[in-house]
């Protein structure tokens, strides 16, 4: 008779781990005293003395202290360096002398940002990375060089928005803005390669596909359009610029193969992999994704050279392990997160869902194929809406038709390349007709309109946790009978969607407003049981979607503008699908898809009365109640019930002020995260205040 479920103890410690880390992120971000961690003593006692009155044996005790070990070690892993990262060591006001050795660079919007790693401030080394801006393009700076310069230092919040900082997982402590810089040239090994790499492709490519091809080799996407890796991602496929487990396993097949060639000693070959590999993971920056696959690998050549079987979920669990005693603020990075699940999910659903494609015939291949993609896209969907506020649906036939293409195109990029780059007379002609397949593809994926395949609406909250328990029972770790498997998948997944339906519809009477904001700009949310309406301030537009997908509202009646001409004219970039546009400037501008722009002062949507005050202010009336949502310096109202504001509006009487990103008002969603009001029968029920 089959066990219920195999025990894993690598991958029993890593959760437990995971749980630890977790636990001490949570006592941090809501200010807890570090002394209730010790309830966990009195309870890891009680569990231990049940566990000896049943079992009369000491194993079960020794393994429950050892997993309540591990669970303080992951909690005080996290704790700490949580508290080391908000330690006051500058001050805001004071001009420091800084120098550092660049890291990263990017151009965006006319400035060029580097992370600046090495770093020494006022001469003193500091173990952080600064983030800094600056806009003189006459001073030539690449990755490698040493750069100096006298600057103001803004400390980094750990926590913003209500989210963790992705800043914290690179140890970036500081950002600052720079116009005096000197920089002179140091060497750096994986910096000149990097260099050297990327003059062999920009010279011998156009810029865009230089720039994907950059990006697919090293992961560095700081050079692409933002539509290309739009385009990518809307396919499901910018996964291939995340080096990982396809392309350091395509490296290690590779330099396996010449081992064997050259007939080297099986322990040399080995070794010399594993060097490669981590070698390839350093030149891309150290990633996580690549670091968990270098690792993963390491377990299976180990595995293979002492004739050891190879457990995919044990590797993994192993990679999850090392990295997070490394760097615990990784569990809480979105590329770190969807890395694991992705390889979570071929190792857990690939199986079962490879016998499914069997039985209506598929090649076997075909359905090999199929059975690992599905079992990825499905586990990394929760990180997706989360992280995202869509998945790709042309990314689940995409990653089984074009995935297995562009890995083949990876491996004969990677070799033409590394031979370009050795012999460079031939670049001009090898690498040109290397790159036509891929060009036919990248252009296909560019303009085939896959934005309109999203799938959203979701939400994230308690769907992530129903979906796992419905993909459970489609697992081929856990040995459910088939009938249980079957009742308990179809119970989980209807419970799923009356979940779904049942938040996309709240309140099922009266009103909910939801403030969010993300760094330049805010929105608010207006729900009621038969529409929702969002307002958005200036730059919201890349958090607009994932707003709308985190409270159940994907396809709003209307979206209102708030701003001056750069935001009502790029109000497009919103790429979210509704019926309505409503602006307060009289600028001519392209509908969006089949969006109707509307140029009223006043309107009125599912009972609610909207007005404009100007081009930077509405308000609105939702059942007696009035809100007011201010994005200009200038605050035009002096009385409402909720004032909504990106600035100070101190001549304003409500008792309600809630600011997008002000710091040093109590009330603002920069440190508090998202605000949510309910209003019903004219009474203004709760607030987060």
């Amino acid at each position: 008779m089959k066990k219920f479920v195999n025990i894993r103890f690598p991958v029993i410690i890593a959760l437990v781990l995971a749980a630890g880390i977790w636990l001490g992120y949570a006592f941090k971000f809501y200010n807890t005293d570090i002394i209730y961690i010790t309830i966990s003593l009195p309870v890891t006692v009680i569990i231990a003395l049940a566990l000896y009155i049943f079992k009369r044996s000491v194993k079960p005790i020794i393994l429950l202290l050892f997993t309540a070990i591990i669970f303080i070690a992951g909690f005080f892993i996290c704790f700490n360096k949580i508290t080391d990262y908000q330690k006051p060591e500058i001050n805001p006001n004071t001009t420091y002398s800084v120098s550092g050795t660049v890291l990263e660079k990017t151009v965006f919007a006319n400035y060029i940002y580097i992370v600046l790693d090495d770093i020494h401030i006022n001469g003193a080394a500091k173990n952080v990375k600064i983030s800094v801006k600056y806009q003189n393009s006459d001073i030539f700076i690449e990755n490698g060089y040493k750069v100096y310069f006298d600057t103001k230092l803004t400390p980094n919040k750990i926590f913003e928005y209500g989210h963790f900082n992705s800043n914290a997982v690179k140890n970036i402590k500081y950002t600052c803005s720079a116009e005096q810089i000197r920089a002179e040239y140091k060497f750096n090994l994986f910096s000149e390669m990097r260099s050297a790499l990327k003059d062999t492709l920009y010279n011998n490519l156009s810029f865009s596909t230089a720039s994907i091809c950059y990006a697919m080799l090293t992961g560095n996407t700081g050079d692409m359009e933002i539509q290309s890796l739009q385009s990518f991602r809307y396919g499901g496929v910018a996964h291939i610029f995340a080096v990982s487990g396809l392309h350091i396993g395509i490296i290690f097949g590779i330099f396996n193969f010449l081992c064997k060639r050259f007939s080297f000693n099986k322990w040399i070959s080995t070794a010399l992999c594993l060097i490669c590999i981590f070698f390839y993971a350093g030149f891309c920056g150290f990633t996580s994704s690549s670091l968990r696959a270098a690792i993963m690998c390491t377990v299976l050549a180990v595995s293979q050279r002492f004739f050891l079987k190879y457990d995919g979920l044990n590797a993994l669990a192993c990679a999850v392990i090392t990295l997070l005693i490394l760097n615990p603020f990784y569990l809480f990075y979105v590329g770190f997160q969807m890395s694991v699940c992705a390889v979570g999910g071929i190792s857990t659903l690939s199986k079962k869902l490879e016998k499914l494609f069997s039985k209506i015939k598929l090649p076997k291949k075909l359905c090999s194929a199929a059975g690992a993609s599905f079992g990825a896209q499905f586990a990394v969907l929760p990180v997706m809406l989360n992280s995202f506020g869509y998945v790709s649906g042309a990314g689940l036939l995409l990653n089984v038709i074009v995935l297995p293409i562009l890995s083949i195109f990876f491996a004969v990029l990677f070799l033409c390349t590394a031979i370009s780059m050795i012999i460079t007379p031939i670049a001009g002609y090898l690498l040109p007709v290397t790159v036509l397949p891929f060009e036919f593809i990248s252009s296909f994926l560019i303009d085939a309109g896959f934005e309109n395949s999203l799938i959203s609406g979701f939400g994230a909250g308690l769907f992530i946790p129903l979906f796992i328990i419905s993909i459970i029972f489609l697992s081929d770790k856990i040995n459910f009978g088939k009938y249980v498997r079957i009742l308990g998948f179809v119970v989980s997944a209807n419970v799923m969607i009356i979940y779904i339906y049942a938040a996309s519809f709240y309140p099922f009477k009266g009103y909910e407003i939801i403030v969010s904001a993300y760094y330049y700009g805010g929105e608010v949310l207006i729900k009621s049981s038969k529409t929702s309406v969002l307002i958005v301030t200036e730059d919201a537009t890349t958090h607009s979607a994932k707003t709308l997908n985190k409270y159940y509202s994907s396809q709003p009646e209307a979206i209102v503008v708030l701003g001056g001409e750069n935001a009502v004219s790029e109000y497009g970039k919103l790429n979210i699908d509704c019926k309505n546009v409503y602006l307060a400037m009289q600028i001519p501008v392209q509908p969006y898809k089949n969006t109707t722009v509307h140029y009223e002062q006043s309107f009125s949507i599912a009972g609610v009365e909207y007005e404009f005050e100007d081009n930077y202010s509405i308000s609105f009336t939702a059942d007696g109640i009035k809100v007011c949502v201010c994005a200009g310096a200038l605050i035009p109202y002096k009385n409402a019930d909720i004032i909504i504001s990106s600035y100070p509006a101190p001549d304003c009487n409500s008792l309600n002020k809630i600011y997008f990103n002000l710091t040093e008002y109590p009330h603002n969603v920069k440190e508090c995260g998202d605000f949510r009001f309910k209003i019903k029968n004219g009474i203004l029920k709760s607030a987060d205040l």
